[in-house]
């Protein structure tokens, strides 16, 4: 299966392909936009997400530059790698995410704001325990 990522954006240093478990599947680093490609064969369902580390930056409201995208499941013979601890972990991260728009956010205006909590908001229910889904 072919996975790519890209980053693009103030102290961009390090982009790495991640599956469940924290392994690293791929990696670039250097300053300026990163990518990586890599073909990899799925033999039991994983998730697979990217993160991207840098620097300091005035426009970064943490110490240091930091993204992750959610994560893409990768199903395999119809079994899930969907588990309740990373149901958990990702339901935790939106409830951090509001709160941290709420107290900290820098919006255009009052619009932006509710138009990202309303997106945050909309991805509770795939979180949710109990899915359905069968797992390996």
């Amino acid at each position: 299966m072919p996975l790519s990522a890209a980053a693009y954006g103030p102290q961009a240093r390090r982009l790495e392909l991640v599956t469940a478990g924290g392994r690293v599947l791929g990696s670039a680093e250097g300053d300026g936009p990163l990518a990586v490609s890599l073909d990899v064969e799925v033999r039991e369902p994983t998730w697979v997400a990217a993160r991207c580390t840098g620097g300091a930056h005035p426009d970064v409201l943490a110490e240091r530059a930091w993204s992750h995208t959610g994560a893409t499941w990768l199903d395999v013979d119809g079994a899930s790698v969907r588990r309740e601890s990373d149901l958990a972990f990702c339901r935790r991260w939106l409830d951090l995410l509001a709160d941290f728009v709420q107290k900290h956010g820098r919006f255009r205006d009052a619009q932006q704001r509710i138009d990202l909590l309303a997106a945050v908001d909309a991805a509770r229910p795939f979180y949710a325990a109990g899915l359905g889904v069968r797992a390996r």
